[in-house]
C-alpha cells in the first residue's frame, strides 16, 4: 500500500471490512494464479505484480473495495492450498496477516472455523525471526557468501 501511496497498511482490516468484493477484479487477479502447481515457494511479487500493473485501471475503484477484493483473493488462494493438503484438522497462522481481522474471518469461512495463530507460543510477528534464531542456535543455519 505504501508504494501506491495508500498509507502504511489497513489496520485490523478495517478498510477492507467496509468494502465489497469487486468480482471482475477478483476474477482478473485470480486468472494470474490458475495454473500454479504445488508444492512451490512463491515470491510475493508473483501476487503483487499483477495488481500493481493494473493499478492505473483500478484507480477509480474505492480503496475499501480494492482491499476487500484483495482479501478475497488471498483467502481463496489459502483455501486452494488447504484443499490441496487434504484439509488438515488444524491450521496455524503467523505473520502480519493474522492482525487483519477481515482476512482471518474470510479464511475461517472458507476453511474451518477454528483456525489458530502462534500467538500463544510466539507472537505472530516474531515467528520468522524466532525460527531463524532457533536454526542458528541448533547449528542448522546456512551462511551465504
Amino acid at each position: 500500500m505504501t508504494s501506491l501511496q495508500l498509507g502504511d497498511y489497513d489496520k485490523d482490516g478495517e478498510l477492507a471490512s467496509s468494502g465489497t468484493i469487486n468480482h471482475s477484479i477478483k476474477e482478473e487477479l485470480m486468472s494470474n494464479f490458475r495454473n500454479m502447481q504445488y508444492p512451490r515457494a512463491d515470491d510475493i511479487t508473483a501476487y503483487t505484480d499483477p495488481f500493481i500493473k493494473k493499478f492505473e485501471e483500478y484507480k477509480e475503484t474505492p480503496i475499501n473495495e480494492l482491499l476487500r477484493t484483495l482479501v478475497e483473493v488471498t483467502a481463496e488462494k489459502i483455501k486452494e492450498y488447504y484443499e490441496h493438503c487434504d484439509m488438515p484438522d488444524e491450521i496455524i497462522f503467523h505473520g502480519g496477516g493474522t492482525l487483519n481481522k477481515t482476512l482471518m474471518k474470510s479464511i475461517a469461512e472458507k476453511t474451518r472455523d477454528d483456525i489458530q495463530t502462534t500467538d500463544h507460543i510466539v507472537p505472530s510477528k516474531y515467528m520468522e525471526s524466532s525460527a531463524f534464531a532457533y536454526l542458528a542456535y541448533a547449528g542448522k543455519g546456512v551462511l551465504f557468501k
